[in-house]
């Protein structure tokens, strides 16, 4: 009689129910009362954590499917930092976008245009775009906008070259959603984080609209 629960498919076998090592044994050892049998089948009772973890790394690589605690250690892997501030959906979510447009995943010219796909924090590392797109998947419930005042320099003369004062990256918020005093405090943190080293950075403050 079925229950009416939903049923799931049963994930790989351990290595003890699979014969891992029993397997592999020649045919005057199989004997099931044998010394060999039995002391091998315990090394794979040993063996089934260690199979099982192998089995299912690609679920521990998955950016939904990676423990929280895993999820920080796939970030260093790819360049980035997580504020402390930010809940785990967010970072699952920063993870996931980062993965999608690493530049080894970039597409290359002459290549179709791949579709579906989104504008990734990696390949835009460092500009308005980037600082945008990883603050808005850090903080989905605020209305945030980098902006940049980009500088430029000329002259005359060839002989001078004019040095341009560095840009400046500044945040603004909606007054309709202000962020708190803590969130302020992170927003700033990822933003020296994420920006160039030879630009400089204003406080995160409430757009004049």
């Amino acid at each position: 009689m079925s229950s009416g629960a939903p049923a799931f498919p049963r994930g790989p076998r351990t290595a003890s129910e699979r014969a891992y090592l029993r397997a592999g044994l020649p045919s005057l050892y199989r004997d099931p009362g044998s010394f060999a049998m039995g002391f091998v089948g315990g090394l794979e009772e040993v063996l089934d954590p260690i199979v099982a973890m192998l089995d299912n790394l690609h679920a521990h690589l998955d950016p939904g499917l990676a423990p929280p605690a895993l999820l920080g250690a796939i970030a260093s892997w790819l360049g980035l930092r997580f504020d402390e501030t930010v809940g785990v959906d967010e970072r699952r979510e920063l993870v996931r976008r980062a993965i999608d447009l690493a530049p080894q995943f970039a597409e290359q010219p002459g290549e179709p245009k791949r579709r579906g796909r989104k504008g990734g924090v990696i390949r835009q590392r460092g500009t308005k775009a980037g600082l945008e797109l990883v603050l808005q998947l850090s903080f989905p419930d605020l209305e945030l906008a980098v902006q940049d005042d980009g500088v430029a320099a000329a002259s005359t003369d060839p002989r001078e070259s004019p040095r341009p004062s560095p840009r400046t990256f500044s945040v603004t918020w909606s007054p309709k959603t202000p962020p708190s005093a803590r969130q302020r405090q992170a927003i700033d943190r990822i933003v020296r984080d994420m920006k160039p080293a030879g630009v400089r950075y204003r406080p995160p403050g409430p757009s004049a609209t």
